[in-house]
């Protein structure tokens, strides 16, 4: 009788089933009976529901002993604590029995399928999910022969929920003890001539566009367990081309044998090539397919017997970082971590997000774009962070010569990793200079630019004051409209979400300009400083010491108008008048930075501690750690870090 026809039960299911779900089949089996349900070659068998764990825990009492085992829960536990705890528990199940009329089922189910060896998987309901895997924490039985030796492997792949790894992995997921439960698989066994991995998307580059197969003899065992160095195929699939082959050491190989179990045999046959070029092709373009089916990047498990592929498992590789909400794998996209340019690598908060797409959309208006924070093209959101679409660039003959130069002197890793790619074919531009429809644009942008710039070269005093009164009035006015905003706190919140659209549109644009001449006058002044000090260090004669260039940083932190340089000095001056009032000083030697904050919101500290950090608050209270996220609190809302800044100045003598 063969698997379409196998009557569904609460306890057997076909693995054609359309009921084998999460919940009754576990992840395993639920991915097993989709594949076979779209037509992959996934050998015949059926699947064991978590049903008949749970009738088998119930029949034998075990649920409660288990959780007398575990209570209290066995985190923060010892290696040795988790082993000791699923030894105990996995005896329990080896003593149980089998309730009568499931094993007649079991038994039954069996018969149906055949006297031909087995495989018995075991399928946790929270293995293979797309934000956690239990891969490898259950056990699997290879080449189970008789009725009576699968049964046994049924009752110990349920055990095998209560492994070590398993129970400290949940603990540390903090995935309930109580509601876990497993299905388990039986499928007839592939005896491989080669077997392994495949990835649909390149794991260790985290090219969408490439496929990544480790191969080698005999059962994938050998490879799982890493017993064996495999071949490594990397493959682009929709070229139709195998991009690289490494041949792995293969020394040992896993087998079927007579009567059941597996032997492990030496092989030594590094020269030979587990699988043919025509089949890394084809498991390559079937393992798209099974990406496509899914609509997410596939880790597949893969076995290779008589000039076929099968498909043993599928489950979502969990580490590839997320693509932008809309991206395909193809064409190429090259985006640079805005958060590593600016140094901070915690996630940005959505008004922190919504904040610098406005000032991209308000950026796109410099080139006569109409933009909004939803359509502007160059900043894009993925994991919570923030990045820049460099590929139209990078297609450009002139952004080629400028991007290596910015990078170089805003984010020189940015520049090493855009280094890799740089001969990449699908990054050369098409045709040399700058397209006839964005020739105005350009202009529109760089000839008001360059005009600013050159203002600011020649009245570099008079400049600098006039763009940072500029900022100030828009900083005053944004203050003024906040604080008139009336109403109750959900009312205020409201209206303060439409003023900053509105307040972007009317004088973000404007100011923007005369902000990126000011940034680029600084940059070339800071450039012409380096090749200064370079030329003063190549020269012989030069009396100039070789760590000249070092002096660059240290001159420019100490000129005017560097605020983080006054802020730095004005806390100095505060550190030193603590230390000159008794009580102020008594302060920080018996309280946390934290409570200091706290003592300072609520109007609690010392009167001449609170008298000296009010101003400093009032005038700098705007800034804080990662401040170009608006999202983030300013030190004015909580200014822990500034009274650990005060502390940290406290302890130099």
């Amino acid at each position: 009788m063969t698997e379409s026809k196998m009557p569904p039960t609460s306890w057997i299911l076909p693995l054609t089933s359309e009921g084998a779900d999460l919940a009754s089949a576990g992840g395993k089996g639920a991915n097993l009976s989709l594949l076979a349900r779209a037509g992959f070659p996934v050998p015949e068998g059926f699947l064991i529901t978590t049903r008949a764990y749970h009738d088998f825990v119930a029949a034998n009492g075990l649920q409660a002993r288990i959780d007398s085992l575990l209570d209290p829960g066995p985190e923060p536990a010892s290696p040795e604590t988790l082993e000791r705890l699923s030894a105990e528990i996995r005896a329990l199940f080896t003593q149980g029995a089998i309730p009568a009329a499931l094993e007649a089922e079991l038994r039954a189910a069996c018969t149906r399928l055949g006297s031909e060896p087995v495989a018995v998987r075991s399928s946790a309901t929270a293995e293979d999910l797309p934000d956690m895997s239990f891969a490898g924490q259950q056990d699997t039985y290879l080449n189970m022969v008789g009725t009576e030796a699968v049964l046994r492997a049924v009752v110990d792949c349920w055990s095998s929920l209560w492994t070590a790894r398993a129970i400290g992995y949940r603990a540390r997921n903090h995935v309930s003890h109580a509601g876990a439960a497993l299905a388990v698989v039986v499928q007839r066994m592939v005896e491989s001539q080669a077997s392994g991995v495949l990835f649909t998307a390149n794991p260790l580059t985290g090219l969408r566009s490439e496929t990544v197969i480790d191969a080698t003899l005999g059962l994938g065992e050998a490879l799982v367990s890493g017993k064996v160095e495999p071949d490594h195929y990397v493959v682009d699939p929709a070229a139709g081309r195998i991009v690289s082959k490494t041949l792995g050491a293969k020394e040992v190989s896993i087998h079927g044998q007579a009567g059941g179990g597996t032997r492990l045999t030496e092989t030594n046959r590094a020269a030979l090539q587990a699988l043919p070029d025509d089949d890394i092709l084809a498991l390559a373009g079937l393992g798209r397919r099974v990406a496509d089916l899914y609509a997410f990047p596939q880790d597949i498990e893969w076995a290779w017997a008589d000039d076929k592929l099968h498909l043993l498992q599928s489950r979502p590789i969990t580490s590839l970082f997320p693509l932008p909400e809309g991206m395909q794998a193809e064409p190429l996209t090259v985006m640079l971590s805005f958060s590593a340019v600016q140094g901070m690598f915690d996630p940005v908060t959505p008004l922190g997000r919504y904040a610098l797409a406005l000032i991209f959309a308000a950026g796109a208006g410099l080139f006569g774009l109409r933009r909004t924070p939803e359509t502007q093209a160059p900043l894009m959101t993925s994991g919570e962070r923030l990045w820049l679409n460099f590929t139209p660039v990078l297609r450009n003959s002139l952004g080629r010569r400028a991007i290596p130069f910015i990078l170089g002197l805003v984010e020189p890793s940015g520049r090493q990793a855009l280094e890799q790619i740089w001969d990449d074919p699908r990054l050369q531009p098409a045709n040399p200079g700058i397209s006839s429809h964005a020739r105005l644009p350009m202009a529109r942008f760089f000839v008001p630019l360059a005009a600013n710039a050159i203002l600011n070269f020649l009245f570099p005093r008079s400049r600098r004051e006039a763009i940072v009164r500029h900022g100030e009035r828009l900083l005053d006015l944004m203050q003024s409209r906040c604080t008139a905003i009336d109403g109750d706190r959900r009312q205020r919140l409201a209206q303060r979400v439409e003023l900053l659209p509105q307040f972007a549109d009317q004088h973000l644009r404007g100011a923007l300009l005369p902000f990126i001449s000011g940034v680029a006058a600084g940059m070339a002044s800071w450039n012409f400083l380096n090749v200064l000090a370079a030329s003063a260090s190549a020269h012989a004669d030069s009396p100039a010491k070789p760590g000249v260039r070092d002096l660059v940083l240290q001159v420019t932190r100490g000129m005017p108008h560097n605020p983080t340089t006054e802020m730095d000095l004005v806390l100095w001056d505060m550190a030193k008048a603590i230390r000159r009032d008794h009580a102020s000083a008594q302060a920080f030697e018996r309280n946390s930075a934290s409570q200091l904050s706290a003592g300072y919101l609520g109007g609690q500290l010392p009167k001449g501690l609170q008298a000296i950090v009010d101003p400093f608050l009032k005038k700098y209270g705007g800034r804080g750690l990662g401040e170009i996220d608006l999202g983030r609190a300013r030190w004015a809302e909580e200014p822990t870090h500034v009274f650990e800044m005060l502390a940290s100045f406290l302890r130099i003598d």
